[in-house]
């Protein structure tokens, strides 16, 4: 039976004031379209992110805001409409959408690297140097989080 066809056994059967079955019907319809709705805000988050590597980066953000509004408790979501509001040079809005990822989840360590890029580029290279850190202690390879504290530490003029 199609999604259509359920709506409307869902509506005979409330027609027929059988209103017990249209509520357990109704409540398996709803089940499925939660189930899509996240499906659907990664499958956005993922094309945003792609567009995103390619370039378009304002593309990418209408398909970032997709997958934030289908999936607003995904740190990953967040983060990866953070990175694309920092290319667009939108470093506060990023920052805010950093903030989101990192309370949904501390230990996102991309969420961290994403923060310390904005804090920088606002002008805050050592708010920023310590993100990277915390970055890096989350996850040490991550090669992103090596360049940024290496970019961090060249405005600061250090070397640490």
């Amino acid at each position: 039976m199609s999604i259509s066809d359920s709506i409307n056994k869902v509506k005979d059967l409330v027609k027929q004031e059988k209103f017990e079955e249209a509520m357990t019907l109704a409540d398996k319809l709803l089940a499925q379209v939660e189930d899509i709705q996240e499906e659907i805000g990664m499958l956005c988050d993922q094309k945003g992110y792609s567009l995103n590597k390619l370039g378009r980066a304002q593309k990418a953000l209408k398909f970032n805001d997709i997958a934030v509004a289908n999936c607003p408790a995904n740190a990953i979501c967040h983060c990866n409409r953070s990175f694309t509001l920092g290319v667009l040079g939108r470093h506060e809005e990023s920052l805010e959408e950093c903030e989101i990822a990192i309370s949904l989840d501390p230990n996102y360590a991309m969420a961290w690297n994403n923060k310390a890029n904005d804090l920088c580029r606002l002008g805050k290279p050592e708010e920023g140097l310590q993100c990277v850190e915390k970055s890096l202690e989350l996850d040490p390879t991550n090669e992103s989080a090596i360049d940024t504290k290496e970019q961090i530490l060249d405005a600061l003029g250090r070397t640490d």
